[in-house]
């Protein structure tokens, strides 16, 4: 809504994208948590929301996203049988 009325901030829009995709992305320990809440609780305040988005950028710089392998397709030919005799 607000980009209908200006258009011309785009890069605000293009910048809320690219910390929105890494907020996802990241693994959120708990003290990443707590500060992500000091942010949100500063915004609350203020209400300045390029502001919000200015610091989160920099709450999220230098930070590596989660390594996720990929799983592979089920195979069945891939399955063996395995059976273990105990003698006791």
């Amino acid at each position: 809504e607000y980009l209908y009325d200006y258009p011309e901030e785009r890069e605000w829009e293009e910048s809320w994208d690219s910390v929105r995709s890494k907020l996802l992305e990241v693994s959120l320990t708990k003290r990443r948590l707590q500060k992500l809440r000091r942010l949100w609780r500063e915004y609350k305040r203020s209400g300045d929301w390029k502001g919000l988005i200015k610091e989160m950028e920099v709450f999220l710089t230098g930070m590596k996203a989660r390594s996720q392998a990929e799983i592979p397709p089920f195979d069945r030919n891939k399955l063996k049988l395995v059976a273990v005799d105990f003698i006791s």
